[in-house]
């Protein structure tokens, strides 16, 4: 697992590192997941999902 976020919320069990080829639309596909949720458990994102970063591990 890579780096984690210091804003994750605390007892997040399942993660996904974020690859080149991934965005928001893809990890919501994969995980069936909103974007509202995703921010809310991984704030550091912002709210239109600008800071995804290559390499960062993710709440999902």
């Amino acid at each position: 697992m890579g780096p984690t976020p210091t804003d994750t919320v605390a007892g997040c069990y399942l993660f996904c590192t974020i690859t080149d080829s991934d965005n928001y639309a893809t990890v919501e596909t994969k995980f069936d997941i909103t974007l509202e949720q995703f921010y809310q458990w991984n704030p550091s994102v912002g709210s239109s999902c600008t800071n995804l970063w290559i390499g960062e591990v993710y709440y999902i």
